[in-house]
């Protein structure tokens, strides 16, 4: 939310989010990000890999975690 918070201090002050606006919009971010990442794990997970353990199998082989927090930390909020 930080991020967010930098970009509306950016905007002009009668167009800066309250709170609660700030809040919402932090969260439908998050909820689309998260949509995004299911489907396209979906797409790229092979159908093997259908127990938690081949889950866990296959992000540590393909380093899913650490190329994940690299996107999460290039990531950009704009309007």
């Amino acid at each position: 939310m930080a991020h967010l918070q930098e970009i509306n201090d950016e905007r002009q002050p009668a167009k800066r989010y309250n709170e609660a606006q700030l809040r919402r919009k932090t969260e439908k971010y998050l909820r689309e990000f998260v949509e995004n990442l299911e489907e396209r794990l979906k797409r790229t997970i092979p159908d093997e890999y259908n127990s938690s353990e081949d889950w866990i199998r296959f992000f540590d082989d393909n380093r899913v975690i650490e190329e994940l927090e690299l996107s999460i930390a290039e990531m950009e909020f704009t309007e």
